[in-house]
């Protein structure tokens, strides 16, 4: 079996100890998905080194998987100042691994400096496109017009590093495929993350039931939103101005976000500000699952009016446990939500528009449900490992050729 060297976008701790640690989804167990087609899996990507593991931090290396480092740069600045560094790092991590098959997971710098490095080492590469390239640096979602004036070039690169990579998964089952296609449809796979365990879907049964037992009319709707807030990726801001004009119209909503970054205080002031009080419950960063699906759970609809995507997970999970739900035409979104149940980015009176929607009328609720449940089941854990496999196996052909 091959080794498997492969290049994210996540920022990585590497502990004196020499063990590797992430505070994101990108873990050992993420990483051991790939152990089925190959024996060994080598992560490169940036890290900082530090003696200060937080405790929500999870490990990353361990048994088959270990870990390779690049300068740690963010930002506009950062970028400037270590991409040639980095070049040299990439490069000379593929070289010292001659015959390992190269991943990369774009969008992103990191990837695309990888992408350079590997074609001036004459190696191929393969592709997991996780969300769209230009939606993934515009202003809004990104913070940066530096960065957004340069999307033209930019998106340009990161399509002509899918259309160089000797196959290409994706997160989407047509969007991502359409905009940024493979040289070859053959060479293109739908291989998306989110695995459901079936466990959820019996929680989205007795949702069903609870919204049929419930009353007709929600006055007081629970809300409930989760993300990474280190970018205005999710729209939290969006969510909070939507929460304000539905408790102005008489409705008593209530919004609960689940999530940890940067822009958490400035979230929490603009709440404040808001003049939302109790309204709205951030938990912050929240390690145990338990709690954040009890959460999840406990809510009448969720809400992602998120500025880029890929196939959003936390959507999925709310989907099987049977939640109605609002979201952004972005992405891959709409190939899991209704058209009634979409707004455009960027929109808080729409997203309050649909809440109430679901918040007046039973019906609507359990017509919701049902869709969100009966389309969920396609995300069923088994079903994407079979089909990352098909994906794997194409790629440990063709290199092995």
């Amino acid at each position: 079996m091959a080794t498997l060297l492969i290049v994210t976008e996540q920022h990585f701790l590497c502990a004196y100890s020499g063990e590797t640690f992430v505070v994101g989804s990108e873990d050992h167990a993420f990483f051991s998905r790939y152990l089925s087609a190959f024996e060994h899996v080598i992560v490169l990507s940036r890290a900082v080194r530090t003696g200060e593991i937080p405790p929500n931090a999870k490990a990353v290396t361990g048994p088959r998987i270990s870990f390779a480092p690049l300068t740690d740069f963010r930002g506009v600045r950062g970028t400037l100042e270590s991409a040639g560094r980095t070049f040299i790092e990439a490069r000379q991590a593929m070289a010292r691994q001659p015959h390992a098959l190269i991943m990369l997971r774009p969008p992103g710098i990191t990837s695309l400096i990888a992408s350079f490095a590997a074609r001036s080492l004459k190696r191929a590469y393969a592709a997991e496109l996780v969300t769209d390239p230009e939606e993934n640096i515009g202003y809004r979602a990104f913070g940066s017009r530096f960065v957004h004036a340069l999307s033209g070039p930019i998106v340009a690169l990161e399509a002509g590093l899918v259309r160089n990579a000797m196959a290409v998964s994706y997160v989407t089952e047509r969007h991502l495929q359409a905009r940024y296609p493979a040289r070859r449809p053959d060479l293109e796979f739908f291989a998306p993350d989110g695995d459901l365990e079936p466990s959820l879907f019996d929680e989205g049964e007795a949702t069903l039931q609870r919204i049929e037992d419930g009353p007709s009319e929600l006055n007081a709707p629970r809300l409930f939103l989760t993300g990474r807030m280190d970018r205005p990726f999710k729209g939290v801001d969006i969510a909070l101005h939507s929460l304000k004009e539905l408790r102005a119209s008489g409705l008593d909503a209530e919004l609960t976000i689940a999530g940890g970054g940067a822009l958490l205080g400035e979230y929490r002031a603009l709440a404040a500000q808001l003049g939302l009080g109790r309204s709205a419950r951030f938990l912050g960063e929240e390690s145990d699952r338990a709690r954040l699906m009890h959460e999840l759970r406990c809510a009448d609809v969720f809400i992602l009016p998120t500025r880029r995507e890929g196939l959003p997970r936390a959507l999925l999970e709310a989907m099987a446990v049977g939640l109605p739900a609002v979201a952004t035409r972005v992405a891959g979104i709409p190939e899991l939500l209704h058209p009634d149940d979409l707004i455009e980015p960027e929109d808080a009176h729409a997203l309050a528009l649909k809440v109430r929607e679901f918040s007046v009328s039973r019906q609507r609720r359990l017509e919701a449900s049902r869709r969100n449940l009966r389309r969920a089941r396609d995300f069923e854990a088994s079903k994407l490992r079979a089909l990352r496999e098909a994906f794997y196996a194409h790629l440990v052909r063709e290199f092995e050729q």
